[in-house]
């Protein structure tokens, strides 16, 4: 190979190598904080799990057991949604998959503003993803009762969940999971320890599932 053809062959490699990758439209783009970003609560904040993070839970009814681990960080940062929320203020996200030995699925959960979201869906901005938790205060103060989906965000307290009390729990119904087989999905969740119990109901009503926190790994 010719001296000339080499350094033009390294050059065009060289630039694409280094030319920086474009944000798809669906990703959310990096932005500075600025003075009107919208922070994650600090509640909700406190769930920024981090890797090897994981909760082991036992099914009440099957005694089938359930180990879910954080895999992987996404996004951790403030950005904008192109294109899903019209606000030119940047949101702080922080999205981390969780993976399931149960199911072998890693699902995202996104912490924006005053809630946590779940699934693909909540990827694509604010609002979109299943409610999983919103900070105690929020729901405390504002309780969401969307009657015509059937949707439920409430409080309680305290709750015995397998061995032990869990303090200030909030509890999201969704009354047709997509995550759960479009199947009414109730989640108890604390900002201390995420997931405390799911309970996930057949057509008729009857449990189908009631998943209880056994033991877990927190780390922030």
């Amino acid at each position: 190979m010719r001296l000339s053809t080499f350094i033009l062959f390294t050059a065009v490699f060289l630039s694409l190598s280094c030319k920086k990758k474009e944000p798809s439209p669906a990703e959310p783009v990096p932005q500075s904080p600025g003075p009107n970003g919208v922070p994650i609560h600090q509640d909700v904040a406190k769930m920024k799990f981090r890797l090897n993070s994981y909760w082991v839970y036992v099914d009440s009814l099957s005694a089938q057991t359930d180990s879910s681990f954080v895999d992987s960080i996404r996004f951790d940062g403030y950005f904008h949604f192109p294109g899903v929320h019209p606000s030119p203020d940047p949101y702080e996200v922080y999205i981390y998959f969780l993976r399931s030995s149960f199911s072998g699925n890693s699902q995202p959960y996104v912490l924006v503003a005053s809630t946590q979201q779940r699934n693909s869906m909540a990827m694509m901005g604010p609002g979109n993803g299943t409610t999983t938790y919103a900070s105690y205060t929020y729901a405390t103060g504002y309780p969401v009762n969307n009657s015509s989906a059937g949707d439920t965000i409430s409080v309680r307290d305290s709750l015995f969940v397998f061995d032990r009390f869990y303090n200030k729990i909030v509890i999201s119904q969704r009354q047709n999971d997509p995550d759960e087989g479009n199947l009414k999905t109730i989640y108890y969740s604390n900002s201390d320890f995420g997931l405390l119990r799911k309970d996930v109901f057949n057509t008729n009503g009857t449990l189908k599932h009631k998943w209880l926190l056994k033991n877990k790994n927190v780390i922030r």
